[in-house]
């Protein structure tokens, strides 16, 4: 159950992604990471406590209650890839805060998503998590990819048919994913 009681009256950032692109990764990461699931991914896409029934109820059970924030801010992950500055200085001002530009330019610099995928090869993080399961396959690794539309590379036009139709029918309007035009 929701406890709206946590989030009314509040600023909310709600940093979202395409759903398909969550499937691919929570794959990778459960499969080959955790090894937790066994079985291949048009198997975990369409499995009702894994795949795209729980994105999509995750993601609705938030745009259900977001009205209840005081102020909210749907933020996208392909946005954030696209263009970091921009989508930083605007949740920035939504939040009222204040940042030092260059030491901005050195946040962006020090975790972009090629210089973390290099830590987490090396295995030199003091944080486990973010240190490879595998070091055999990059299958394992939290740092992947990161790529917008990777889905598209890693399922086939049925499984993506299949995606794109719950999406359509199921996800709250209030997201850039559930429109009927995908690219």
């Amino acid at each position: 159950k929701f406890n709206t009681s946590k989030y009314r009256g509040k600023k909310i950032c709600f940093l979202v992604r395409d759903p398909r692109d969550i499937l691919v990764s929570s794959w990778y990461h459960l499969k080959y990471r955790e090894k937790i699931f066994t079985g291949e991914l048009t198997k975990f896409i369409r499995d009702h406590n894994s795949g795209i029934y729980k994105i999509a109820a995750f993601m609705n059970m938030w745009l259900q209650h977001i009205d209840l924030a005081r102020e909210y801010y749907i933020l996208t992950y392909e946005s954030l890839r696209i263009n970091p500055d921009s989508k930083f200085n605007e949740l920035f001002n939504f939040i009222g805060l204040k940042i030092d530009t260059n030491i901005f330019n050195l946040a962006i610099k020090e975790t972009s998503f090629e210089k973390m995928k290099k830590i987490e090869k090396k295995g030199v993080s003091s944080e486990p998590w973010r240190n490879v399961g595998d070091r055999k396959t990059e299958k394992s690794m939290k740092t992947r990819k990161g790529k917008i539309g990777s889905y598209k590379e890693e399922l086939c036009s049925n499984d993506i048919e299949f995606l794109n139709n719950i999406i359509i029918s199921t996800l709250s309007k209030k997201l850039p994913y559930a429109f009927s035009q995908f690219n």
